[in-house]
């Protein structure tokens, strides 16, 4: 005959067993939480990379009736893309700045450290690897695009320039932060600046030659007032 004791669980053996199964049930909810995020991350940086191909390739192909504007924040479907927001970067100074900005704001933690080291190393490689098909020092080739950047370009077919979108999305594996932090994903190409502002090869070539025409007028009144300037002198004398 078992004793009372033997009957059953003990309200020790109780406890011990619901906590073991509260913890199992509490590890594989986390698990669980973790892949669902993973997988919901993973989301944002596909959809983010589809975003900046779209638009690169809208620009490529000229397909817009307004060039696109310099740095401008362009907001995104809120019920299709939950904040998600673009800029189109023209120009390598406007791409390298953009680098910069990223790199400062990543904020702290080794992790980030790593990143931003990579993407500040990635900008200075391709700074220094196209100085040097151009013959140039680093720092002259820096002071020459920001120059370059300052110059109005004519629309040509041939006329290639650095093109980058950055998209910005929400980072959803960090939980730790009260607000809401956004991952960035940029993309680059070269577009010719005909494709930039959205003409035709009939227009790009209209624009050049009224750009010219103005360029010849404004040589000729140059000249012309020399002449006057020198004919006045003459008299003078």
């Amino acid at each position: 005959m078992r004793r009372p004791a033997e009957a059953g669980f003990t309200l020790l053996e109780a406890l011990v067993a619901s906590a073991l199964l509260t913890m199992i049930v509490f590890h594989f909810l986390g698990t669980r939480t973790d892949a669902m995020i993973d997988a919901a991350d993973a989301r944002n940086w596909r959809v983010a990379r589809e975003i900046a191909a779209h638009q690169l390739s809208i620009i490529r192909a000229g397909a817009h009736e307004i060039p696109p504007e310099n740095r401008q924040t362009i907001e995104l479907d809120e019920a299709e893309y939950p904040d998600f927001s673009y800029q189109v970067l023209i120009g390598e100074a406007a791409i390298s700045e953009a680098e910069s900005e990223l790199t400062e704001n990543m904020g702290s933690g080794e992790e980030a450290d790593r990143a931003s080291e990579r993407l500040e190393w990635q900008r200075e490689r391709d700074m220094l690897r196209n100085a040097n098909a151009a013959g140039m020092s680093f720092t002259d080739y820096e002071d020459q695009i920001r120059e370059e950047e300052l110059e109005e370009k004519l629309p040509s077919e041939d006329e290639l320039e650095d093109v980058a979108v950055i998209v910005y999305f929400p980072n959803l594996r960090d939980r730790e932060s009260d607000t809401m932090q956004q991952s960035t994903f940029m993309l680059k190409a070269k577009i010719s600046t005909m494709a930039i502002q959205g003409l035709t090869p009939d227009e790009a070539q209209a624009v050049q030659d009224a750009q010219g025409g103005l360029d010849g007028a404004a040589t000729s009144n140059g000249l012309g007032d020399a002449i006057s300037g020198g004919g006045g002198s003459g008299g003078g004398r």
